[in-house]
């Protein structure tokens, strides 16, 4: 089952956990089973963890009230030309050597962005499918926010589809750095997409309470205020779609394990700073196909979940993970590097209003604390 297409809802969650004879956080973690990396982790970690998955929209709802049709263009000319698209068009350009991009961009910096692109395109010329989106959108009263996200004409990678069978063979193994001079495909998402050339490892373990666990972030957006760093957005970067169901992938169980274990990582790691405790935000990347995901992780979720047994009927939505995410982007096309600019200026957006709001909090207390 791809738990992602299915489990919406608290009653989706208790007759899947029934089926699948789930089991707590705590009695997972204390178990010979437990895998202390999150890129290890499967279905049986998705019940643990409590997610629910809401259906996917063409704008995260996170950020709709920062969105609207046309608020792309204008930002600046590089902005423009990005969303435009390259000179030669993407047929040629995956045919174009690395060298012969970068000059023909001369000074443009953009050329380098091409020049990343290019071998996802020729790496994905295969299999060539039309899908649409992992499952009906849901109709949402929302204002207009532009068109569509077609995704006719999505490319799926012919790559083995099977899961790795040892750590070090992932694309982002915890603990692992691969060593190899070698591009590997996967680095080839990550230059591609990157905004910070850094991998960050988060772990969280309680003493004598359960074993660790830990997760690495490709890569992601990063806000710096007062001389502090706050994650704004993790990054996960996959070479190929690893579930395809009637002709269309969809998240597979393994990647969304993953990616929610590097948000409650993040949530959880003492030494980590995210923007918004409760409120995490992670982009995944396969080539140049990109999904946005929002975790809504609160407190009361927090104190709970680790003892809460799947199989028992629970109706109360803060003992649940919440999962909203948006549909793929191809950002090969301009419709979807537009969507995706509009998301990426939404973050920053929102990143700016929840540090001032904290940074107006603060002033406030100190000045009741001089009055006093």
């Amino acid at each position: 089952m791809a738990y992602y297409n299915i489990i919406e809802t608290p009653r989706d969650f208790l007759e899947a956990a029934l089926s699948q004879q789930a089991v707590s956080f705590m009695t997972l973690q204390q178990s010979d089973s437990w895998e202390s990396a999150a890129s290890r982790w499967g279905i049986q970690y998705l019940f643990a963890c409590r997610v629910i998955c809401k259906q996917s929209s063409n704008i995260l709802p996170l950020l709709a009230d920062r969105i609207c049709s046309g608020c792309e263009t204008g930002i600046h000319h590089c902005i423009d030309n990005l969303i435009q698209g390259p000179r030669e068009g993407t047929e040629t350009l995956g045919q174009m050597a690395e060298l012969q991009i970068v000059q023909a961009y001369d000074l443009e910096s953009l050329g380098y962005v091409w020049a990343a692109l290019s071998p996802l395109l020729q790496l994905d010329t295969s299999i060539r499918k039309t899908m649409t989106s992992e499952r009906p959108v849901r109709e949402r009263n929302r204002p207009d926010h532009g068109e569509y996200i077609s995704s006719e004409g999505f490319q799926i990678s012919s790559s083995p589809l099977e899961r790795p069978n040892t750590a070090s063979s992932l694309p982002s193994s915890v603990g692992y750095m691969e060593r190899s001079s070698a591009s590997l495909p996967v680095d080839k998402e990550l230059r591609f997409i990157q905004y910070r050339d850094e991998r960050l490892a988060y772990a969280y373990g309680e003493p004598r309470v359960g074993k660790r666990f830990e997760a690495v972030d490709d890569g992601g957006v990063q806000l710096k205020h007062m001389g502090k760093i706050f994650q704004v957005a993790i990054l996960e970067a996959k070479r190929s779609f690893q579930d395809i169901i009637d002709g269309s992938p969809t998240v597979s169980n393994e990647l969304l394990a993953q990616i929610v274990g590097e948000a409650l990582a993040l949530r959880l790691s003492p030494g980590a700073s995210s923007i918004s405790e409760e409120n995490i935000v992670s982009i995944v990347a396969v080539k140049y196909y990109i999904k946005i995901f929002h975790f809504n992780i609160t407190d009361d979720f927090i104190h709970c979940f680790k003892t809460l047994l799947p199989t028992d009927k629970n109706l109360d939505m803060s003992t649940y993970l919440k999962v909203e995410s948006t549909v793929w982007f191809d950002v090969s096309e301009p419709t979807g590097r537009k969507y995706f600019v509009r998301h990426l200026s939404a973050l920053v957006a929102w990143a700016d209003a929840v540090t001032i709001t904290e940074t107006d909090l603060e002033g406030s207390e100190d000045s009741m604390a001089l009055e006093e």
